[in-house]
């Protein structure tokens, strides 16, 4: 595979693009000119007050370096700044070492005695910190708090997801005062950039905006456009005096360098530019279609290529978890074996650890993995992600396959990273069905990947574009600057319940507000705007807060209700919605089993592109359907088992059992054939047999036009479309005055349309004129197409008479199934086993888990409870859209994975176990999920019930209802339970 080099054009944006950056860069060391950086070797400080102390603290080796290393400029700037209890914002390349000025402030606490939150996006990331803070500081220092985990809380370092800190921030502020927060030192937020996301920003919006005074921020980010003005945002909040140190990408510790890998498609598009350069002088427009994506293949020869070179490990960023499976099937048996056997040893050795210590998924590839390739995305599970970091951080990994969230902090850096689409789904569970562009910052994170600090002197970024527009876009996203970063922020119904808990006057959220990045600004006019929109959508959520009964008002004054005080600790959720469930009692008698299937529904909504059930659907029907639908893969897998062993000549009728069955083909013996030349006979004769089809087919309506284009581009058509055609051709021709002749017919007319008058008086005369015009100009063009198909259609006709005398129908038949003989008995072996395990162990499981009596007795618990979720959601929506907030209902109620899913609890089967769920799951092709997206749905499932039970709490609390109170209880006891039945045994996943 060629290195291709970069065209002149991309090269000018690229360089004015660049100087532009540049130009921001030596601004911002004007303005700060204490921030000089010195080559990563650190430096002489400025004197200041206390500066012997603070140089003790880096002596005493905060930092968390190797022996021999000493902190960067920029660390040091940074860890000034904590030391003299600044707030700290850091936006640095990626790998430069960014947690080490975290380090500085967590050793920094744990002497002064103060705690250390360190906050994450994302949950695996959150566990690799664990790893790696309990690796530094011993794991009785370290805890961890997400949604599914709570350990050592009371450690001095504790590692949480940022919804959990923004969420014990709130209640801090309106609620009770929380007790891990009493003695917070610092709060470190990584990957600050998510502050931006359209979903989750207002999240890290609020986490900073409700952070008590005092407590100290640190923000690290690699990717941020606008620095200055989020330091002055965070300035504002708390009067800090608020540190900015920001590296230039040019200052990176490993310098990256960008270059691209041709794909075929690229090479393509190339050869046939060159041609019509050569013939033409110029490149002429086409509207040929743009690849998506670089093909198998292309993956294949960059692997090769990056080994030859020397610059593996390699990261390929593939935005399609599909594809991304596709793709590590085929390199595991395609692909070079890039590792040495003591490398396969030592894999061996860590692949034993880890399945020792528990399940690590059913799509595990062992072969791939010990030749090197691996795969890192959400639809894995989270055991088998640390499997696949450990081998990489080990060394052992050459290549890993991974979604753009690989890019997010988790520590796998590598030597190149190659980036294969300039697009990703907008919706991680839509794959391919909608794009759009990456961002520039997406785009830095990932290149970020590349280069080993320590190890590499170089980090080598390819792209893999499929042509010259992919090629022009991935050259505009490593030109553009680092996006702005924009606020998202939108006060929820919870902030605002826990709002009037403790104040009665809606003019006081002004003074919230002001504090907000969505509000910030120096233009006092746009800063007043942003305010009176926060201020009326605040107005309108108020009254439906008060229309639905969660507030009550008297005189401009508003009082939380029972109801209120209930909303308030809903997190992540229709807030309104799950509240008005539990207070009307829903769920009142409710079995654990049946309120973990409803919270599956809640937790997990209606994909647009999944079947939804609705209001008022038999559920009974429903689960009876889908076991028809097991029973219809049955009998299909059965059948084709059946029809392979035939086609050996094997009678199915002479096994008494599937375990004997599956003893026999373990005894197959393959063919000694070469396998790859049997796979081209097959598609030869498959070819053969598809062109016989066609030419012998009746079917068919195509247009003269279709037949044309057809017959250009060399495509095969049924010889009946062929003769039909050549009879309308002649009698067309028969109907001509030129005695047959479309030439001449088509010169007549030509000459009569360029004599026609076109200047002559009268609108009349005129619009006559132009008809008859428009009649001549359609005439020649039907003449001319019917010249073209006369011209073609003989050529076709022999064409398809040749090859069904040279390829007697009988013959290709026979043919074919001789090749397919063959080829079946070359995987015969293989694909039978598979077959046959999967039907033993659909057997089983219908056999063991068959829907029972207690099961029964749920169902209408479901489906009231469904309903009610359903008729409630639309209540709200509509008290929404009466009051200006758009709105629809959630897309609640059971699609085929939920309704598996509830089946699965329903019978008590724990889908963290090793059983055969998830293979199950993998068996029904129309689900089409994996192992991760699963766990994601239990996960989230598990925190709606702890959240019910949370609410269930508050209740008892707001009420002094005897029997309501005994509800709540038994209700909050129930989610526990049903929570229990989800993730009994998280240690296995």
């Amino acid at each position: 595979m060629r290195i291709s080099r970069i065209n002149s054009e991309a090269k000018i944006v690229k360089s004015v693009l660049h100087s532009v950056k540049k130009e921001t860069v030596n601004q911002y060391r004007q303005i700060n000119p204490n921030n000089i950086f010195m080559n990563y070797a650190g430096r002489d400080l400025v004197s200041f007050k206390g500066e012997k102390t603070f140089n003790d603290t880096l002596k005493d080796n905060y930092f968390k370096l190797p022996v021999g290393f000493k902190p960067d400029g920029f660390q040091v700037d940074a860890a000034k700044g904590l030391y003299e209890g600044k707030d700290v914002l850091v936006e640095a390349p990626t790998g430069t070492g960014k947690t080490a000025i975290a380090h500085y402030a967590a050793a920094n606490n744990m002497q002064k005695g103060k705690t250390t939150f360190y906050t994450t996006p994302l949950k695996a990331l959150s566990n690799q910190k664990l790893n790696e803070f309990r690796a530094v500081y011993g794991d009785e220092n370290v805890g961890i708090l997400t949604g599914d985990r709570r350990e050592n809380v009371e450690a001095p370092i504790i590692i949480m997801t940022t919804e959990v800190y923004r969420n014990m921030a709130l209640s801090n502020m309106y609620g009770e005062k929380n007790p891990l927060m009493q003695n917070l030192g610092t709060v470190i937020f990584d990957e600050f950039h998510y502050l931006g996301d359209p979903e989750r920003g207002p999240v890290w919006e609020e986490s900073l905006m409700y952070t008590p005074k005092g407590v100290q921020t640190l923000e690290l980010s690699a990717t941020i456009g606008n620095p200055d003005e989020l330091k002055g945002w965070i300035d504002s909040l708390d009067n800090n005096n608020v540190t900015l140190v920001s590296v230039p990408s040019e200052e990176r510790f490993v310098p990256l360098q960008f270059d691209m890998l041709e794909t075929n498609a690229y090479k393509a598009e190339d050869k046939r530019i060159s041609k019509q350069l050569e013939r033409k002088g110029y490149i002429e427009e086409t509207d040929d279609e743009i690849h998506e994506k670089p093909v198998l293949s292309d993956f294949k020869t960059a692997v090769n290529t990056l080994n030859e070179k020397d610059q593996l490990p390699a990261i390929f960023f593939v935005f399609s978890r599909k594809f991304s499976r596709e793709l590590l099937d085929y390199l595991g048996s395609e692909g070079k074996d890039l590792t040495t056997q003591k490398e396969k040893e030592e894999i061996q050795k860590i692949l034993k650890e880890h399945k020792d210590k528990g399940y690590l998924g059913a799509d595990l590839n062992t072969e791939a993995l010990q030749n090197g390739y691996a795969i890192h995305n959400a639809g894995i599970i989270p055991a088998q992600k640390q499997l696949i970091e450990e081998l990489f951080q080990k060394k052992l990994l050459k290549v890993v396959i991974a979604t753009e969230t690989l890019a997010a902090g988790i520590n796998m850096p590598a030597r190149t990273v190659v980036i294969s689409g300039s697009q990703k789904p907008t919706d991680e569970g839509t794959e391919e069905l909608s794009l759009r562009m990456l961002t520039s910052n997406e785009f830095k994170q990932m290149a970020g990947r590349a280069g080993r600090r320590g190890i590499d002197k170089i980090g080598y970024v390819y792209t893999m574009p499929t042509d010259k527009r992919q090629e022009q876009d991935f050259l505009m996203m490593e030109a553009l600057p680092s996006n702005a970063i924009e606020s998202k922020y939108n006060p929820d119904y919870a902030f605002l319940s826990g709002y009037y808990e403790h104040n009665d006057k809606p003019s006081d959220l002004a003074e919230i507000y002001k504090k907000s990045f969505y509000a910030y600004s120096d233009d006092e006019a746009a800063k007043n705007e942003k305010l009176e929109n926060l201020m009326n959508t605040s107005l309108q959520k108020t009254n439906v807060l008060v229309q639905r009964g969660f507030l009550t008002r008297d005189d401009g004054k508003y009082s939380l209700t029972d109801k209120g005080f209930m909303a308030s600790k809903v997190r992540g959720y229709d807030a309104l919605t799950l509240t008005e469930l539990i207070k009307n009692k829903s769920f009142e008698g409710i079995t654990p089993e049946a309120l973990a299937s409803v919270a599956g529904v809640i937790a997990n909504p209606v994909k647009n592109k999944a079947p939804e059930i609705g209001t008022n659907t038999n559920l009974h029907d429903v689960i009876t359907s889908m076991e028809l639908n097991i029973q219809r893969v049955y009998d299909r897998i059965n059948t084709s088992i059946n029809s392979k062993l035939k086609k050996l000549g094997i009678d199915p009728n002479r096994f008494n059992s599937y375990s004997e069955m599956l003893e026999y083909a373990k005894t197959i013996e393959k063919p000694e054939i070469e396998e790859q030349q049997l796979q081209k006979e097959f598609k030869e004769q498959e070819v053969r047999r598809a062109k016989m089809y066609t030419i012998t087919s009746s079917s068919g309506n195509y247009s003269q036009e279709e037949v044309l284009s057809a017959l250009k581009k060399g495509i095969t058509l049924p010889s009946k479309v062929l003769e039909r055609n050549a009879e309308q051709i002649e009698q067309f021709k028969s109907r001509l005055s030129s005695k047959g002749d479309i030439s001449a017919y088509i010169e007549k007319l030509q000459a009569e349309f360029d004599s026609t008058e076109t200047s002559t008086k009268g609108n009349k005369a005129k619009a006559r004129i132009e008809r008859n015009k428009k009649e001549l100009k359609q005439k020649i063009a039907q003449a001319q197409l019917m010249k073209e198909l006369d011209e073609l259609i003989p050529d076709a006709i022999a064409s398809n008479y040749d090859f069904i005398r040279k390829n007697p129908p009988e013959q290709v038949r026979k043919d074919f199934n001789n090749a397919e003989l063959a080829l079946t008995k070359l995987t015969s072996k293989d694909e039978l086993i598979n077959q046959i395990n999967a039907v033993m162990t659909i057997d089983k499981y219908m056999e063991e888990h068959d829907i029972s009596s207690e099961a029964f007795k749920n169902l209408g618990e479901i489906g009231k409870s469904v309903n009610n979720l359903i008729d409630t959601s639309i209540e709200v929506s509509k008290t929404e859209a009466e009051n200006g907030i758009a709105s629809r209902p959630a897309r609640y109620g059971l699609n085929e994975l939920q309704t598996l899913y509830s089946w699965a609890i329903l019978n008590k089967i724990n889908p963290l176990s090793q059983s055969n769920w998830y293979e199950l799951l993998r068996l029904l092709p129309r689900l089409e999920t994996d192992e991760g997206g699963i766990y994601r749905n239990i996960m989230q499932t598990a925190d709606l019930l702890s959240q019910i039970g949370e609410i269930a709490d508050a209740g008892a609390k707001s009420t002094e209802n005897r029997d309501d109170i005994e509800y709540y209880v038994q209700l909050r006891k129930t989610a526990a339970q049903a929570r229990n039945l989800l993730i009994k045994e998280p240690v296995t996943i």
